[in-house]
Order: C-alpha cells, then structure tokens, then sequence
C-alpha cells in the first residue's frame, strides 16, 4: 500500500503482532497509522495513533467494583501475544491496589483446542472471578468448554455485540461483564444517529463493534485534521492532530 499505491495513511489492524508488522513499515516511511484496536500501550512514535481503548480506560476504572462486587481473587486465562499479556500487569497493578489478588494467569496459543487444564486449575484455585483475555476463534472454543465444565465464577471478558451475535451460540455470553469502550445499546441522540446512517448504508441488520466505532472516530480524526492543516502531507496533518 505504502510503496506501490503510495498511500497517505494506513487505518486497521486487529492484533499487537499486525500492528508491530505495520508500524515497522509506515514509520520507515514518515507515514500516519491509525490503530483501533485495544492497544496494551507501549508504542512511542509519532506517526502512530491509537483511537482504542488503553489499560487506564479499560481496567482501572473497573477494579474497585470487581474488588468490592465480584470478589478479591483473580485467575486470568488469555491467549498468548503482548495485548493480554500487558494487560495482565495493568490487571494485576489496578486489582492489587483496589485489595485484590491475581492468584494464577495462564496464557495460550493461537489454534489452542483443549482449555481443559485451565478449567480443571480454576476449581483447583477457587478464584472469585476469572478473567479472560482468549481471542479470536479460540474464544469460541473456550467459552462453550467454559459453560460445558459448568465453571461457577463470574466471567470477565471482552465480549462484544458483533462477536455475541455472530459467533457465539445463543447463552454462551450470558452474564459476562465486558469492559469494552462502545456499545450499541448505548442510548444517547449521537449514537442513535450513528447506528442509523450505519444501518442505511450497510444495511438495517448490521452491527458495529468497539473496534468500528474506533476506526470510524480515527478516519474522521484524520479528515478533520488534513481539512485544519489544509494538506495531506504527514507533517503537516501530526502538527493539526490533537495532542
């Protein structure tokens, strides 16, 4: 895209490996990254930007209720790259300083089939509150083996309407707590116009996610930037950017 379509500026990517792979490239090249994603932070460069939810929004703010309502011990089971693992520490970090304790946290990689041992480790454990961070379509997997092994403790996940609704069977979410920064439920004059010109132009079933709404605000971030800067030129659009 960069070196033979010359773009101007890139916009996506869904896990930390693709996002490490793109900003190796659009930095080397002084171009602008517009990343929707949960982002676990780390990333010091000035042609990246991040729309998505970081630990000190998507954590903190939730620790003292999950101390004070859910329970004070914690068992996290995640899959196995940078996004659940930085998230663990701010986890750990937010939970210990709220009274509560991580007692366990495994991780899992990517294709994993079998999340048998970890469930079999939570009844062992007796945490209060499982925490996961398992992605992808192997959080299909280990959400119906969760519901299948009959695991008692409240659920905590980054579950979404798009990912309840179009890969999940009926129930499987019901009553997991999701700190996610978007939801369509949300009953408010702005989003209500949001959902209906999506709607219109996607079609009257379409759902739209936490990571939808973050790359919708990036490309309107971007606009409304090149149109102050009055260019499309890199410089020109980092020095319009809030900052």
């Amino acid at each position: 895209l960069i070196n033979e379509d010359k773009v101007d500026v890139v916009m996506g990517t869904i896990i930390s490996p693709e996002r490490s792979a793109t900003l190796s490239v659009t930095s080397k090249a002084k171009k602008l990254f517009f990343y929707p994603t949960n982002f676990e932070g780390g990333e010091c460069n000035r042609y990246f930007v991040a729309t998505g939810p970081i630990p000190m929004q998507q954590v903190d703010p939730m620790m003292p209720w999950v101390a004070e309502t859910l329970g004070k011990t914690i068992y996290v089971m995640a899959s196995d790259y940078a996004w659940p693992q930085k998230m663990t520490e701010a986890i750990t970090a937010a939970y210990e300083k709220a009274g509560g304790k991580i007692i366990g946290a495994d991780y899992y990689p990517f294709g994993t089939t079998d999340f048998g041992p970890a469930f079999q480790k939570i009844k062992s454990l007796k945490p209060d509150v499982v925490w996961s961070m398992v992605v992808g379509n192997d959080a299909v997997t280990q959400l119906k083996q969760y519901r299948s092994f009959d695991i008692k403790q409240p659920l905590i996940a980054p579950l979404d309407e798009v990912f309840n609704k179009d890969a999940l069977p009926p129930g499987v979410a019901a009553g997991t707590y999701a700190p996610q920064p978007y939801w369509m439920a949300l009953d408010n004059p702005v989003n209500k116009k949001f959902i209906a010109s999506f709607r219109e132009k996607f079609g009257k079933e379409k759902m739209v996610n936490g990571i939808g709404e973050a790359g919708y605000n990036g490309l309107h971030l971007y606009a409304l930037a090149a149109e102050k800067a009055g260019s499309l030129k890199d410089d020109d659009v980092l020095k319009a950017l809030p900052t």
